[in-house]
């Protein structure tokens, strides 16, 4: 971060920490509430780091529940920290009462945007400059996992699964719904969206101990691959000779490699 090697932290004791990744020397903390009266501790997301005309944005989730009679706290929220003036937010949101994953970002054509999911199956689009709700996600409902995104015939898209097995895509503009694919089970991970010269794939890992390979642009599915357990974890695409690959894991203990093409 400006020219800076920094490891970002984020803490159940609702603190954002900026290390010096070299020495591990403590650069700045950022509390998001102060630490009193706590009923749990704060679930948290990994930060993400964007640019935001020229100058680097941190955004993470923080979910915060707290005792204090005069406040009740039960806030789930997106909060950005500009690490030039990390002593206040550049702006905070509160998307939900319950937990809120991680953000993606989506660079639309009226400029950044930031999309949250809550595990109460609410999506929400903030404009990534000020926070302020941007285009159609704030009326879009039913996620649980975190979100992706992509861009497919022409538009640019969000992904997530929610917690009933349905992978959706919606245009990331308006919240109108592209697609949707029912997948069996439960998705708690984010779906991987991969542009292949085939077309775009999306791959999203399953409650029903699969991982599925859907057409990204239609929802239709290309292969799924049976495991032993549940497939918690995100997967993971990479370059594979010639081709692409995928590789996952699942709580049976094993890890997996296969072609994205056709999941051999």
């Amino acid at each position: 971060i400006d020219g800076r090697p920094t490891v970002l932290v984020t803490a159940s004791n609702r603190t954002l920490y900026a290390l010096d990744a070299e020495t591990g020397e403590s650069l700045w903390a950022f509390e998001t509430y102060p630490w009193r009266d706590t009923m749990l501790p704060s679930s948290c997301s990994s930060p993400v780091v964007v640019d935001m005309a020229g100058r680097p944005l941190i955004v993470f989730s923080m979910w915060t529940s707290d005792s204090d009679p005069l406040r009740r706290l039960q806030n789930g929220e997106l909060i950005a920290i500009d690490p030039s003036k990390p002593k206040q937010p550049a702006w905070r949101v509160k998307i939900d009462t319950v937990r809120v994953s991680a953000p993606a970002l989506a660079v639309t054509p009226d400029g950044p945007v930031l999309v949250g999911c809550s595990t109460a199956g609410h999506a929400c689009g903030m404009d990534g400059h000020t926070g302020q709700r941007a285009g159609g996600l704030a009326t879009v409902s039913g996620p649980f996992g975190p979100p992706s995104g992509g861009r497919v015939a022409g538009k640019l898209a969000t992904f997530f699964g929610d917690a009933y097995g349905t992978v959706y895509a919606v245009d990331t503009t308006n919240g109108k719904e592209i697609w949707s694919r029912r997948v069996g089970h439960m998705v708690a991970a984010t779906p991987t969206f991969v542009d292949t010269p085939a077309g775009p794939r999306l791959l999203v890992a399953s409650y029903d101990r699969s991982l599925h390979a859907l057409d990204a642009a239609t929802g239709a599915s290309l292969w799924r691959i049976a495991t032993g357990d549940y497939i918690t974890a995100t997967p993971c695409a990479m370059r594979l000779g010639d081709g692409f690959g995928v590789l996952f894991s699942s709580l049976d203990n094993q890890i997996y490699l296969a072609t994205l093409d056709t999941g051999d």
